[in-house]
């Protein structure tokens, strides 16, 4: 049978083709081999080839360099039995006898193992394993790097950052922890619910030894204070420093107060003890306040805040350093949380009265002027003097507020005063420190004369002679002052005399007028010393250009006596006690008899 000789031709045809996409498989196959050499070749990471046994077959040029053997010296051998460092080597026996085996954990993986190269360097190697199908068998590749450089610089770094960890947790002057730190561990504490106690602690006469014997001393001091916590506090106590002479020890599972107080009686005692400073002694004592955690108190805040009532109780009793946040404390100081409130609310709705205190010039015979005496009329405990009211104030930050209040009403006054036929009496207030911290309450005033609100030269402006311990001149204070005096207002020195202002700032700061303490005015028929500091502030006083006002005058004696020494300007129980407005307008309308309370 003969085919025909299209389909000869035909087969042909294919035969031609199948046999051309094999040579080109062929080829293909070829060139990938020729491929994969040049790449494994030139590759950077180490190859290496071996049996199940394993029996190195092939390895690259970065295999050799970085295990310092030639290309091709190698082959056919055992790494275990050459590329372990001695402590790590293996028995000959043991190194021949293992095998591969794929389903183990470390293929896929990256493994770390220390190598030795050919001249004995020891180095760390990095590398995976990977199992190849090659011609119906199993070869095994491993892939590698020396990573000793980089593992360096990672435990430099491991280093580096531990030792910033610990400087972001150590004070750098005693070692101890910080306020960041303690606060930290004190909320972690508080967030286990476990019981632990905290001992606040202040280093007294701190100032004084920097006074007398510099900074360098206070530093021995805080040094000292560290050690006595190294060698005293058990070791699961946190020390920290907190503050510049103020620390803090959490003293774990310590639930009883009367065992924290003991504690920090222990404390106590062992600071006490002088130590070697320089060629002679310093010695130095802690006033401490023990509070101990309680299921109610869910903030680090609310602890210390318990701790803080001790430890100033503590610094109020020279008999007892360490005191406990106890019952008694308990009460006190909800009473004073209730008391902040109040002053809060008292603040926002205006609370406030004032009294009117006169200011009695002997000369004329008349009344200046009437100092302005804030109160607060508090719904439970009835009127409140100041002292009662304005540290809280002061700490929660209202005066401010308040220093606004009294403007406004010492505006309402002094119209009063212009409606009862009285233009000619002013009015002193009282300035707060944070009124002189920013220009707020000076623009204020300035504002209110501009708009024609208050004559300046009827409004008079005290600040305490305390202070003048934070002014310095040619500061915002001082040039606000300035402002004030320049633009009419007469700024005077309150309560001077009591040792807290130099004589020097009567003359270096803008002041019209200065008034004596009550200290030394009610003690001038008593005390020859204090009958020659009036008669020697009043002379100076009188140098300097001041207006003087002595306060605290209490009978018509000690007035005589401050009158002949040159001061006929009054405030006190002698001439009258404080008194509301409407008695005040009454009582500036007629001469006043001093020491009898009547009218003529």
């Amino acid at each position: 049978m003969f085919l025909p000789h299209w389909v000869i031709l035909t087969g042909i045809v294919l035969l031609l083709c199948l046999a051309a996409v094999g040579w080109c498989r062929v080829r293909s196959i070829t060139r990938s081999a020729n491929l994969f050499r040049s790449v494994a070749e030139g590759a950077s990471d180490g190859l290496v080839v071996m049996e199940r046994d394993p029996k190195i077959i092939w390895y690259n040029a970065a295999y050799a360099r970085v295990m310092g053997y030639q290309q091709g010296e190698l082959v056919g051998r055992y790494p275990l039995t050459f590329a372990l460092p001695p402590r790590q080597a293996l028995p000959t026996e043991e190194a021949l006898a293992f095998r591969f085996d794929e389903n183990e954990e470390r293929f896929g993986k990256l493994t770390q193992v220390n190598n030795i190269r050919k001249d004995g360097t020891e180095f760390i190697h990095e590398f995976s394993h990977a199992a190849l199908r090659v011609g119906g068998e199993t070869r095994f590749l491993l892939a590698g790097r020396d990573i000793t450089e980089r593992v360096a610089r990672e435990q430099q770094l491991l280093v580096t950052q531990k030792k910033l960890e610990i400087q972001s947790r150590t004070d750098s002057l005693t070692g101890l922890s910080n306020r960041a730190y303690m606060q930290t561990e004190l909320q972690r504490h508080v967030d286990k619910q476990i019981p632990f106690a905290v001992l606040h602690i202040d280093v007294n006469r701190m100032k004084q030894i920097n006074d007398t014997f510099g900074h360098l001393a206070g530093d021995a001091v805080l040094k000292h204070v560290s050690t006595v916590f190294q060698t005293q506090a058990k070791p699961s106590w946190l020390c920290a420093r907190v503050g510049g002479d103020e620390f803090v020890v959490l003293m774990p599972e310590i639930s009883a107060l009367q065992h924290a107080v003991e504690c920090g009686q222990d404390l106590v005692d062992a600071v006490s003890k002088p130590f070697d400073w320089r060629a002679g002694k310093l010695s130095t004592d802690f006033s401490i306040g023990a509070a101990v955690w309680e299921p109610s108190i869910k903030t680090v805040d609310a602890l210390l805040s318990r701790s803080d009532v001790a430890l100033y109780e503590a610094k109020s009793r020279p008999d007892q350093s360490v005191v406990g946040f106890d019952e008694h404390l308990r009460r006190r100081y909800a009473s004073e949380q209730q008391l902040e409130r109040d002053i809060v609310r008292a603040v926002k709705s205006r609370r406030f009265t004032f009294h009117f205190q006169p200011i009695f010039n002997i000369d004329t015979r008349r009344v200046d002027k009437f100092e302005m005496l804030v109160r607060w009329r508090h719904p439970e405990r009835g009127l409140l003097a100041p002292g009662q009211f304005l540290p809280v104030l002061i700490q929660l930050g209202l005066t401010n507020e308040l220093d606004k209040h009294v403007l406004s009403c010492a505006e309402k006054a002094l119209a009063r005063f212009d409606a009862a036929g009285l233009p000619d009496i002013g009015l002193s207030v009282n300035l707060s420190a944070d009124a002189l911290l920013t220009d707020t309450i000076t623009d204020l005033l300035i504002w209110m004369v501009e708009c024609g609100r208050i004559d300046p030269g009827r409004l008079s402006l005290e600040i305490l002679e305390s202070m003048v311990l934070t002014l310095a001149q040619d500061t915002l204070q001082t040039r606000l002052l300035s402002k004030l005096r320049d633009t009419g207002f007469r700024v005077f020195l309150d309560d001077f005399g009591m040792g807290y202002a130099g004589l020097a700032h009567l003359a270096s700061f803008p002041f019209n007028g200065l008034k004596i303490d009550r200290g030394l005015s009610s003690a001038v028929d008593t005390s020859d010393t204090s009958r020659a500091i009036v008669v020697a502030l009043v002379k100076l006083a009188h140098e300097l250009g001041l207006d003087v006002v002595t306060k605290g005058v209490e009978n018509e004696h000690q007035m005589e006596i401050i009158r002949q020494a040159g001061c006929a300007v009054f405030q006190g129980y002698a001439v009258a006690r404080p008194m509301p407005l409407k008695r005040a307008l009454e009582w500036a309308a007629f001469d006043v008899v001093p020491g009898t309370g009547t009218t003529g």
